[in-house]
C-alpha cells in the first residue's frame, strides 16, 4: 500500500520556490512538463500523490468551505483557467507559466508514460464508461486500461468498488466525479486505494467518450472555452460562468485593493457567498479586511459517500481560522 501523507511535500516543494498561496491551497509556478516530471517522479518514490484542478469555481468553493479547503491542502494543485491567472496577476504581478486544465493536460500525461503504464477509471455515466475507456485506449496504446466503472453509484457500493480498484492494482486512477465531490472522494478513500496516483479529471471522461464536444481550437487559444462549454450546457454550468464568476473577481479583487503593503491578507475561512466587507473595528483602525458571512448562509457539499461526511459539519464552517494569500 502506497504511503500516504497528511501534507504533501512532493518534489515540485524542492524544484521551485514560487507559489501562489491561499491558506492550505497552494499553486505552484511549474510548467507543463515540470508538472509531468512530477507525477512521474511519484511513480518510483514510494509516495502515493493524489492530484486535482483548481480553477476559479474550485477557489471559490475553498473559500467557502474550511472543510473544502482543508481536503485540498493534501492534493498537488495545478492552475486551471483564465480566473486563477488573473487571481495571479493581482497578488503576484505575474501569470502561470502554462495553463494546466485537466482536459489538455491528462492526454499529455498519458502520451508521455512509459509503456505499459495502467490506468483505472472511475467516472461518467453508465452508458459511456465503455466508450471512454476504449477510445482512450486507442488513443494512448502506450497504456494499459486494467478496469473502469461508472460515476453513479451509493454509499453502499463504495467497498465493492474500491475492492475493484485494487484487484486492478492501477498505477493511475483517473476520478471523473464533478467538483468537489472527485476531490472529496480521493481525500477520503485513497489511504485504502492501491494506485500510485489518483487524479480528479472533471469532465475528462465525458470528453474522451464524445459525450461532450470541446471548443474549437480558436476558443481554446483565446481562453473562451468557457463559452462554449456554457453554449452547450447553459442549465449546470450557468451559476458557475456568470455569478460565480463574478463572486470570484469581486472577492480577490476587493482583497487585493484592501491589502496594506507588505502586509499578508487574511480573512475567515468560513467565509462564503463571495461577500467582503470590513467590519466597523477594523475600518476605523485600518487593518486589512475581513470576509463577512451572508446572514444564513452555509457551504455545503452534497454527502454520496455515506458514514463519514464529506460536506463540511456546521460548527466547522463557523470557526474563523485565518488564511492568507503568500508566498510559501
Amino acid at each position: 500500500m502506497p504511503n500516504v501523507s497528511k501534507e504533501y511535500v512532493g518534489p515540485e516543494r524542492r524544484w521551485t520556490p514560487r507559489y501562489l498561496t491561499v491558506g492550505p491551497i497552494s499553486l505552484p509556478y511549474v510548467d507543463r512538463d515540470k508538472a509531468i516530471a512530477t507525477i512521474r517522479r511519484s511513480f518510483v518514490d514510494g509516495h502515493q500523490l493524489c492530484v486535482a484542478f483548481c480553477n476559479s469555481n474550485t477557489l471559490l468553493q475553498a473559500l467557502r468551505s474550511p472543510s473544502y479547503a482543508e481536503t485540498l491542502s493534501s492534493f498537488l494543485l495545478l492552475n486551471d483557467g483564465i480566473g486563477v491567472d488573473i487571481c495571479s496577476y493581482l497578488f503576484k504581478g505575474r501569470p502561470f507559466t502554462d495553463n494546466l486544465n485537466g482536459t489538455d493536460f491528462i492526454p499529455d500525461l498519458l502520451s508521455d508514460a512509459v509503456p505499459g503504464r495502467s490506468v483505472f477509471l472511475l467516472g461518467a455515466e453508465p452508458q459511456w464508461i465503455g466508450s471512454s475507456s476504449q477510445k482512450i485506449a486507442e488513443q494512448f496504446p502506450k497504456c494499459r486500461i486494467v478496469g473502469s466503472h461508472h460515476g453513479y453509484f451509493g454509499p453502499d457500493e463504495v467497498d465493492h468498488i474500491i475492492a475493484k480498484i485494487n484487484r486492478a492494482s492501477p498505477d493511475i486512477l483517473l476520478v471523473g466525479l464533478g467538483n468537489p465531490l472527485q476531490e472529496q472522494f480521493i481525500a477520503k478513500y485513497a489511504p485504502r486505494i492501491r494506485a500510485r496516483v489518483l487524479i480528479g479529471v472533471g469532465a475528462f471522461l465525458d470528453f474522451s467518450a464524445g459525450k461532450v464536444a470541446r471548443a474549437p481550437e480558436m476558443l481554446r487559444r483565446w481562453r473562451l472555452e468557457w463559452l462554449f462549454r456554457l453554449a452547450q450546457e447553459p442549465g449546470r454550468l450557468g451559476r458557475r460562468y456568470t455569478f460565480d464568476v463574478i463572486a470570484f473577481l469581486y472577492a480577490v479583487t476587493r482583497l487585493r485593493v484592501t491589502m496594506r503593503p507588505g502586509s499578508e491578507a487574511e480573512f475567515p475561512a468560513a467565509y462564503r457567498n463571495g461577500r467582503l466587507r470590513p467590519t466597523l473595528r477594523e475600518a476605523a483602525m485600518g487593518r486589512s479586511a475581513s470576509l463577512v458571512d451572508a446572514p444564513g448562509s452555509q457551504a455545503e457539499f452534497p454527502d454520496a459517500f455515506g458514514d463519514a461526511p464529506l460536506s463540511p459539519a456546521l460548527h466547522e464552517t463557523e470557526i474563523d481560522r485565518p488564511v492568507s494569500l503568500s508566498d510559501a
